[in-house]
């Protein structure tokens, strides 16, 4: 279930069901005798995406840094010490930004689509990777999220961003979903709308980075909870309440879209 071996050698479907456990506080189900990172209670969960990432990788590869090209950057947050409480609301719990390159219109065309707040504009790629390391703290255990994180990453390292600091794990939804949804007959897609459907969570139709940043944090989270199906009764009043917390934060009402708010005003 590695996503690239230059980040970490391979590893079995029981070490990253552990991390995913481990880092949401929570007790360990599966192998307790695979070796896993110290590091990661008390983590950070970060979750980028990209659109139209190759152009990235293009642009830092040819140095040209005023080429204008039409791309997003979405980081989504979750501080895994707000799991405790359930006061908190998802959006300051699940903490999202959108980070847009390109002309005017486009990132007029991307704030109305983006769910969670703010649209960050940038009028270039130079600032882009401290756009994004900015919000990450490094003071903290960092687990790196994303789905089909593979070109993700690709894009991250021709940025420069640093893997190493801080960084204790990372965890890919798509493969964790193929490990934790069952046969193929049943998990259905692992398309990030199909595992989002399969683990009943609300999702809207409006494609940004950040938006999807979001719904893959979302998904870890309620894949989690799937994971737990059937050892319930063996966690502690706390553990249990922890992964209700969990589960309602995975599948916690959506903002009202801002083309929605905009058309209401228009009528």
């Amino acid at each position: 279930m590695a996503i690239d071996p230059e980040i970490k050698p391979k590893r079995t479907a029981a070490f990253y069901q552990q991390l995913l456990q481990g880092s949401l506080g929570l007790p360990l189900t599966s192998d307790t005798s695979v070796e896993v990172p110290c590091q990661y209670p008390d983590a950070i969960l970060v979750s980028i995406d990209f659109e139209n990432g190759d152009k990235i990788e293009q642009c830092m590869k040819s140095g040209n840094m005023e080429k204008k090209l039409k791309i997003q950057a979405g980081v989504s947050i979750l501080d895994t010490r707000d799991l405790s409480s359930s006061s908190s609301p998802p959006q300051e719990t699940l903490k999202t930004y959108n980070i847009v390159l390109g002309h005017s219109s486009y990132k007029k065309h991307s704030e109305r689509k983006f769910l969670f707040g703010k649209t960050e504009w940038l009028c270039g790629p130079a600032h882009l990777l401290n756009s994004i390391e900015k919000l990450v703290d490094r003071t903290r255990n960092i687990i790196l999220v994303g789905h089909g994180l593979i070109k993700d990453h690709r894009v991250l390292k021709a940025l420069g961003f640093d893997f190493k600091t801080s960084i204790s794990g990372i965890l890919d939804t798509q493969q964790m979903a193929y490990a934790i949804l069952g046969k193929p007959e049943d998990r259905g897609s692992l398309r990030l709308k199909g595992v989002l459907e399969k683990l009943d969570c609300t999702f809207e139709g409006y494609h940004s980075a950040g938006n999807d940043a979001n719904f893959t944090l979302r998904a870890l989270l309620l894949l989690a909870v799937e994971d737990y199906s059937g050892h319930e009764e063996s966690l502690d009043d706390g553990m249990k309440k922890r992964l209700e917390n969990i589960k309602a934060l995975g599948r916690s009402q959506l903002p009202i879209p801002v083309a929605d708010v905009c058309d209401t005003e228009l009528n």
